[in-house]
């Protein structure tokens, strides 16, 4: 895709990554609660990234628009495996960007000895069918997952993990 760049994460991208969070139509997809937890949160998977040298960057056109993580296991019998997250801001998606993001972390994780690669997605249609086009398939679901209890009756979402070979 032309305009599109996927880079390493870098030591600063804490903030941007923050902020991508924090839009409207991403902020739901993610167990954040506040402002608080989505800078903590972003620091984390920033320091991850750097040190674990296992995260990526999409830019379009030069401006950071999603991001990718690996969470890779130090265990020799977990080695085999890996976790991501990964998101696109709303406004580029459908585009190709988390397809071409997600190409980028299979390529990182193949070459981290990785085999099997999962995903943990809310319940919502159109990521677990983002993933099931990418070849990904449920291996369990947990109907109470996340919790607000802000809302009145309580509210939980679920949560989908899927998985696939590389």
């Amino acid at each position: 895709m032309k305009g599109l760049e996927i880079r390493p994460i870098l030591e600063g991208d804490a903030p941007v990554i923050k902020e991508l969070l924090m839009e409207e139509r991403t902020e739901p997809f993610f167990p954040m609660g506040d402002p608080h937890e989505f800078e903590e949160g972003s620091k984390y998977w920033v320091s991850i990234g750097v040190n674990e040298r296992a995260g990526l960057v999409a830019l379009y056109q030069g401006v950071p628009v999603g991001m990718g993580l690996l969470f890779l296991h130090s265990y020799k019998r977990l080695k085999h495996q890996a976790t991501h997250v990964m998101f696109v801001s709303a406004q580029f998606r459908r585009m190709g960007i988390g397809s071409a993001l997600l190409r980028a972390l299979m390529e990182l994780a193949k070459r981290e000895g990785v085999e099997l690669l999962s995903v943990e997605v809310y319940d919502d249609p159109g990521v677990a069918l983002f993933y099931k086009k990418q070849k990904f398939v449920e291996f369990a679901r947990q109907q109470k997952w996340t919790k607000d209890a802000t809302k009145n009756p309580v509210q939980y979402r679920a949560r989908i993990c899927m998985e696939r070979f590389l």
